[in-house]
């Protein structure tokens, strides 16, 4: 039996724990209850919760968490030049169905099951539903957002497009230590991590916290949050009481890096992991050190990664820097249901064009780096 429902709430958290995926942290019934708890999401920031669950013998076999968007703020698959084109062609871009979560731009599967041998037959199902749901309601357009390889076949089947981005991602190729992970880049960026995590301050101190000891420190993450918010211009999302409830709900994934000076903490940066996977997630500072920065969000998190035997780091958006620090660029995908006119041909085409251009960029990327 198919559903249709709009929060989490409705669904039992020992059913939709049963559907997790082993290396993915972010759609965990804590994170994704929080996001609804604390008002991180609503008519503020312009996510609407759906779920869509599939449910054979009583039991729950394969969901998606998708979300009604009212904008495209907090994606980070830009589409803004679509719902332009639309706008300006006197058409209706929004609501749009996004699968995605919300805030984040970290690969993981859309489609969450409890069987993984039969994920190809629960995606067909959900994935109709979901684009039947786009018909009833008169939604031009669905986005599901930084899916895994995994799941390209599966959108494409459907004849949805699928959209080439990249971000920069590190890559554990079975380094013993973080020695080893020097030695594999060139010569020249080897040196330069060594000179920056030389000249970091000497007074500064560096806690690694886990486990139930990240509870305390909820307030002054937020507040680092809030200082990276204001130095970027950007959007307060998220709320305190968000990071409250993960901190209380999500220990077990949550991975925090705090500097200390003079007996105050004054920076911080947030990380999530679970399985094989780490990704950074949330920075701040209160003060300015040079190359406090790339110790807290990169070498630490790097370090613990080899040495918990970690497969892939994410460390967020954008940011080209990361190549001198051992990242790569690496082919993130979204799958899109566009309308069969003008302007969804046009889209059509450029997410072709797109796709062409990146894959010389990818081809030439990794060389920068290593060996």
């Amino acid at each position: 039996m198919l559903q249709i429902l709009h929060s989490i709430k409705d669904i039992d958290p020992i059913d939709w724990a049963s559907i997790q995926d082993p290396n993915f942290p972010f759609s965990s019934y804590g994170f994704l209850l929080a996001m609804e708890e604390s008002q991180s999401l609503g008519k503020r920031t312009g996510w609407f919760p759906l779920f869509i669950t599939l449910r054979e013998n009583d039991k729950l076999s394969g969901a998606m968490y998708l979300y009604l968007k009212t904008n495209s703020h907090g994606e980070y698959i830009f589409d803004w030049a679509w719902a332009d084109a639309w706008q300006k062609n006197g058409l209706s871009y929004y609501p749009k169905l996004t699968a995605a979560i919300p805030f984040t731009p970290a690969t993981g599967p859309k489609i969450l099951v409890a069987d993984s041998e039969q994920k190809t037959t629960i995606s067909k199902r959900l994935i109709q539903e979901a684009l039947k749901f786009c018909q009833t309601e008169n939604i031009q357009t669905a986005h599901f957002l930084f899916i895994p390889k995994s799941e390209v076949e599966l959108f494409s089947r459907e004849n949805l497009s699928i959209r080439h981005t990249y971000q920069y991602h590190w890559h554990n190729n079975n380094y013993d230590c973080f020695d080893d992970f020097l030695m594999a880049l060139k010569q020249k960026k080897r040196k330069e991590i060594r000179r920056e995590r030389k000249l970091l301050d000497k007074s500064v101190i560096i806690h690694e916290v886990t486990g139930s000891a990240v509870g305390e420190y909820a307030d002054l993450m937020y507040e680092f949050y809030l200082s990276t918010i204001d130095k970027k211009f950007s959007h307060d999302y998220l709320t305190p009481e968000f990071f409250k409830m993960i901190f209380k709900d999500c220990q077990e994934n949550i991975l925090l890096y705090l500097a200390e000076k003079d007996g105050e903490f004054i920076a911080g940066t947030l990380n999530f992991k679970k399985g094989k996977t780490l990704f950074g997630r949330y920075w701040g500072s209160t003060e300015e050190i040079p190359n406090l920065h790339f110790e807290l969000c990169y070498y630490k998190p790097i370090e613990y990664a080899i040495k918990h035997k970690m497969t892939l780091f994410e460390a967020g958006a954008q940011g080209e820097h990361k190549v001198q620090r051992g990242f790569i660029p690496s082919i993130t995908y979204s799958a899109h249901y566009l309308p069969d006119h003008e302007l969804g041909d046009a889209v059509r085409n450029f997410i072709t064009r797109e796709a062409e251009q990146l894959s010389h960029f990818i081809e030439k990327g990794p060389g920068m780096v290593y060996k």
